[in-house]
């Protein structure tokens, strides 16, 4: 939106702001107007109208899960019922470049850029639409930062604005060096804890395929409390999350989720057993006698 940006010299002649070697409104600038207008059209209007009409309309059509995993990178960080909210970070941008371009003093930048930061932070700080309390507090941090920069812009004490100025640049520094380097962390520690979470659940599954299991009914039954040999060790599998944990109820695991889902305790017996005492009952009346 450079060629957009004419003011007028001490001349009077109308000149680019950003090149005032260059005259605005001749042959030069005209070749320039038509191509500036069409991108400037594409990337202020249509693209963020395109991506909130494809989020709208795949958030109907799309189960929760699905609509992560397609459009993870532009909602992911956003809470649910703010999955759009990237679309309003892009207007913000926009209007900050459409207000630096289309307004010749400065003042009227930094006044009108001061109402679109600040209300950007009035937006953030009552919605919190970040999904990490750690990027909500950056995003105000920095959006307040910025309003402070700019209302140190529109300042006649020198003093006070130099330092105003100076104070928002280096909390805007810190903000983003510290919560980079937090994002950082955070990212390493959650890998780190997927790993051993993985770790753990590949050694369960495997001392799990290796257990022989016994059912309740032969665990109860007088037969499968004798081991036929000394040397025979029997493992039994319990459910940890059977409400009757407590008693070590054993549980027939018949699939390899069942024994994801459940703590594997072993029994081990290396020594024979007793035949259990059964009272028999008298053969008849009659020979007893």
């Amino acid at each position: 939106m450079a060629p957009f940006g004419c003011r007028r010299d001490e001349s009077g002649a109308a000149v680019l702001v950003d090149d005032p070697s260059h005259l605005c409104y001749d042959s030069r600038w005209w070749r320039l107007f038509g191509p500036a207008l069409v991108l400037s059209i594409l990337y202020g209007l249509v693209l963020p109208a395109a991506v909130a009409h494809t989020l709208v309309r795949a958030r109907r059509r799309l189960d929760p899960l699905a609509f992560v995993l397609r459009y993870g990178f532009l909602v992911g960080r956003f809470r649910d019922s703010f999955f759009a909210s990237e679309v309003a970070v892009m207007a913000v941008k926009g209007l900050l470049v459409l207000v630096t371009t289309v307004f010749a003093s400065p003042n009227s930048k930094v006044g009108t850029g001061l109402i679109v930061v600040a209300a950007a932070f009035a937006l953030v700080a009552r919605n919190m639409p970040y999904r990490s309390t750690l990027h909500n507090h950056l995003a105000l941090v920095s959006l307040a930062s910025i309003v402070t920069a700019l209302v140190a812009g529109i300042l006649d004490a020198s003093v006070l604005r130099h330092v105003l100025a100076a104070l928002a640049v280096v909390v805007l520094a810190i903000a983003i060096v510290c919560g980079n380097a937090l994002d950082i962390w955070r990212i390493h520690r959650a890998r780190q804890g997927a790993d051993a979470q993985f770790k753990v659940s590949s050694t369960v599954e495997a001392a799990a395929d290796d257990v022989e299991v016994l059912d309740a009914e032969s665990v109860n039954s007088a037969t499968a409390a004798r081991f036929s040999r000394a040397s025979d060790i029997r493992l039994q599998v319990f459910d940890s999350t059977d409400s009757r944990h407590g008693s070590q109820t054993p549980r027939h695991l018949s699939s390899a989720d069942d024994r994801r889902s459940s703590l594997v305790f072993c029994s081990v017996d290396a020594v024979s057993l007793p035949a259990p005492e059964v009272a028999l009952p008298p053969e008849n009346a009659s020979s007893t006698a």
